[in-house]
């Protein structure tokens, strides 16, 4: 390569000589009236090309130079974010391995070398809030919002820290601001929903109807129709509620205007049934009543509406139509467990002993068999004067207590009452209690209640 160099050197240089015999005239070059110089061509031509040469290899220079730079910089940035993600991700594995406070030593180091990482605030105000340092907690999440006050995890961060501590209305406030940004934001609506639900007074109807609406634009942003028929019970559910505050207020029209809206939702939300039923006899049309919650056992075989039917027509003195309608029920129905025992419990509420017996031994003719159906024989055989029976029944039963007395449990999620109720108190569920015969319910503290006296009846509600 240096054998090549220098003769290319020479090479220039003959060329160069070749060139100056040839050109041997000389220019006048005038710098200035008094500064006049002569200079031959060939001379000329090389400065001017040395002149070149050497301009372009400045240029380079620069180039290279602000290149080597800028590589420098770019390598010394990607150092520094490698520290920074494996710092981050040591901080995440520690925070999955349950260490809280080692978790929150990594993030701290962290944000001092890296001032402006907003997710490592969010982590730090997270893991705060686990370790009940409130303050700290709420001083991270802020000054995440200082960085970046419109990114939605930021708010979310800020509206379960308030949520956390107590503050409701400034937990609205924070979900406010992310539907402001994203009025589909889902997660934003079904938030702001439990928080409308654990800060409103529910006696308002005004609360309920805010409700109403915003279970109208989850539904609107719901992207399947499985997804939109599931939170239509939600929808029922509110109608009901605000039905029912009406019912309270006196003011029957709307209520029974909701109620029918909540059915015509969901034509199996039992709890609107037995609401309007309550509007009817709040009306005096007691006959109505009692037509309107047979023809909606028909349409739905909910028993609770036969149970309501029950209390209704033993309260006026007519138990002959109601032994008329559950045969007209088992007609149709002849292996419904439950049918059958509610009769079976009714001939003993009228002290009809021997059809009582008949009708809850057929039950154990099926091979069914549970608690309630055991006490209530035992107490049959007690009246039939056969103690020795009596006993061999109770000692089948678990308990002894409240023998005409069906508890009621939650399907959802197995929650037991004495009393009926349009929606669990335990998980929040609208429309799933029924009768808990099988038994299968865990025992729990039971919610306040309130009565309704309607016509003498006194139905007893959430």
């Amino acid at each position: 390569m240096g054998k090549f160099l220098l003769i290319l050197f020479l090479v220039v240089l003959i060329g160069i000589g070749y060139l100056a015999t040839l050109n041997k005239e000389t220019i006048t070059i005038v710098l200035t009236p008094k500064d006049v110089y002569e200079a031959p061509k060939i001379v000329i031509m090389l400065a001017s090309g040395i002149t070149g040469a050497c301009f372009v290899l400045l240029i380079f220079i620069i180039r290279d130079t602000r290149r080597f730079l800028k590589n420098l910089a770019q390598q010394k940035r990607e150092k520094r974010e490698e520290r920074k993600k494996e710092l981050y991700s040591r901080a995440l594995d520690q925070l999955l391995a349950g260490k809280l406070t080692h978790a929150r030593e990594t993030l701290e180091l962290i944000i001092r070398d890296f001032p402006d990482f907003i997710d490592a605030y969010l982590k730090l105000a997270e893991t705060a809030l686990e370790l009940k340092d409130l303050q700290k907690a709420y001083s991270y999440a802020e000054k995440a919002r200082q960085l970046a006050p419109r990114r939605l995890d930021v708010l979310f961060t800020m509206e379960n820290l308030m949520e956390k501590t107590g503050r409701i209305q400034d937990a609205l406030k924070y979900v406010n601001e992310i539907l402001n940004l994203d009025k589909t934001n889902l997660s934003a609506l079904y938030k702001k929903r439990a928080l409308l639900e654990a800060a409103s007074s529910l006696s308002q109807p005004e609360n309920w109807e805010e409700l109403i609406e915003m279970e109208r634009q989850i539904i609107k942003n719901l992207p399947d129709d499985s997804s939109r028929r599931k939170e239509k019970r939600f929808l029922a559910g509110y109608k009901y509620e605000l039905g029912r505050v009406y019912l309270e207020k006196k003011e029957l029209e709307k209520a029974k205007k909701l109620f029918k809206t909540a059915i015509r939702i969901d034509r199996f939300f039992i709890p609107a049934y037995l609401g309007l039923t309550e509007v009817l006899l709040l009306e005096g049309t007691i006959e109505e009543a009692i037509e309107f919650l047979w023809n909606s056992y028909e349409d739905t075989g909910s028993p609770l509406l036969l149970a309501r039917l029950e209390d209704l027509l033993i309260a006026n003195g007519q138990p002959a139509r109601l032994i008329r309608y559950y045969k007209s029920a088992i007609a149709k129905r002849p292996n419904d467990t439950l049918l059958n025992f509610l009769l079976g419990k009714l001939y003993y509420r009228l002290e009809m002993i021997d059809e009582s017996i008949d009708t809850l031994r057929g039950l154990e003719s099926y091979g069914t068999t549970f608690p309630e159906l055991h006490r209530l024989l035992g107490n049959l055989y007690l009246k039939r004067r056969q103690p020795e029976r009596a006993a061999m029944e109770f000692r089948k039963a678990i308990d002894m207590k409240k023998t005409l007395k069906l508890n009621y449990c939650c399907t959802n999620c197995g929650y037991t009452s004495e009393v009926w109720s349009g929606r669990c108190p335990n998980c929040k569920e609208w429309n799933s209690y029924t009768f808990n015969l099988e038994w299968f319910c865990k025992e729990t503290a039971l919610p306040e209640v309130r009565e309704i006296k309607t016509e003498g009846v006194t139905q007893k509600m959430y």
